[in-house]
């Protein structure tokens, strides 16, 4: 995201064009092959694929996360908004009812913050059910490919999941961010 509100993109999918008439976004989500972005008037654009997420009538969305098929958002009220390119994971179209803060999807899950900071999760990675996050209240939430990451408040990560490489053992620092 540029500075100016326009987006650029490289790499592989980079010569996607992102039509003018777009404007500028506040947002932008890129995972796989699908990548979108919340416009000024937080209207969701993507780009490399058909991918769609509505609000509400009237409703615009403030957060947005992708995945490898689909694309969830947060609307004004905090509701989760799943679209999808008509090849999204079983379950992945299919968020907890509730109002969150935040969102973050990989691959074919998404995991979202309620406002207490408890999260929850759904879709499938591929490799099994959906991740099952721990009972922790979290500041920030990331997903990975078969993982998910958490924030505490204590500045502390943790993480759950499939333990591939080392992805749920975080180090025992403080962290700003995962």
């Amino acid at each position: 995201l540029r500075t100016d509100g326009t987006a650029a993109c490289w790499g592989y999918y980079g010569a996607a064009t992102i039509a003018a008439r777009q404007g500028a976004f506040t947002q932008v989500a890129a995972a796989y092959a699908t990548d979108c972005g919340l416009t000024t008037a937080g209207t969701l654009y993507c780009w490399n694929a058909a991918t769609h997420v509505a609000a509400p009538s009237g409703q615009r969305l403030t957060v947005v996360s992708t995945g490898l098929h689909a694309t969830c958002g947060l609307d004004t009220a905090g509701v989760i908004r799943c679209g999808d390119e008509g090849e999204a994971a079983p379950g992945a179209l299919t968020p907890p009812d509730g109002a969150f803060t935040q969102i973050s999807g990989s691959a074919a899950q998404f995991c979202a913050l309620r406002r207490d900071g408890t999260a929850a999760c759904w879709g499938s990675s591929g490799e099994g059910p959906g991740l099952a996050p721990p009972s922790s209240s979290f500041m920030q939430i990331s997903t990975g490919r078969a993982h998910a990451c958490g924030l505490l408040a204590t500045g502390y990560a943790r993480c759950w999941g499939r333990d591939y490489d080392g992805e749920t053992k975080a180090p025992p620092s403080l962290f700003t961010q995962v």
